[in-house]
């Protein structure tokens, strides 16, 4: 299912409801009060690529994990900053059972080129500000993963989670 908010109230507010519950498999993240989700997208089988480091000067290695793939953004007011957001996610991840194997910010991911090296949902849906934004990556077992991208910029701060649940991965970081 992919939604996305347009047209007349009662559509908005039917989306709303919709996307506000976290579908099957999806990790449902502590996000603040107020956060409007804006889009949803749920595929029974599917591949993402999960970084697990860096950029490296070539590429932002992943590891490819398939199956289930929920892909899910919220958009927030401006106010608080990047790491607030995505503090309680890290440590709900980890209550869960989840091993963080990639947390980072801005410049120390690789700024532009991490940005541009990862899957990010396009605008208006997301935005990344190359100055402030965080990512983190985290695995349970051996098959369940997902992938958290913070943004905040004067305006607004966009949340981006990628979760898969799958039986195996495959590739190397």
């Amino acid at each position: 299912m992919t939604g996305r908010m347009t047209g007349g109230t009662t559509q908005a507010v039917a989306l709303c409801a919709l996307l506000a519950a976290a579908p099957l498999g999806a990790v449902e993240l502590p996000l603040p009060e107020g956060a409007a989700p804006v889009f949803s997208e749920n595929r029974a089988l599917d591949s993402y690529g999960l970084p697990v480091a860096p950029f490296d000067g070539g590429a932002v290695p992943v590891l490819t994990f398939e199956g289930r793939v929920t892909r899910r953004a919220w958009r927030l007011d401006a106010g608080a900053g990047s790491l607030e957001v995505l503090a309680p996610i890290r440590a709900a991840l980890m209550a869960d059972g989840y091993d963080i194997v990639l947390d980072c910010a801005d410049r120390d991911c690789g700024g532009f080129q991490f940005r541009f090296g990862i899957e990010v949902l396009p605008a208006p849906d997301m935005y990344v500000n190359l100055r402030d934004f965080r990512f983190l990556s985290a695995i349970r077992g051996d098959g369940e993963a997902t992938g958290v991208l913070v943004s905040a910029s004067p305006t607004a701060i966009y949340v981006q989670q990628v979760d898969v649940t799958a039986e195996a991965a495959s590739g190397h970081p």
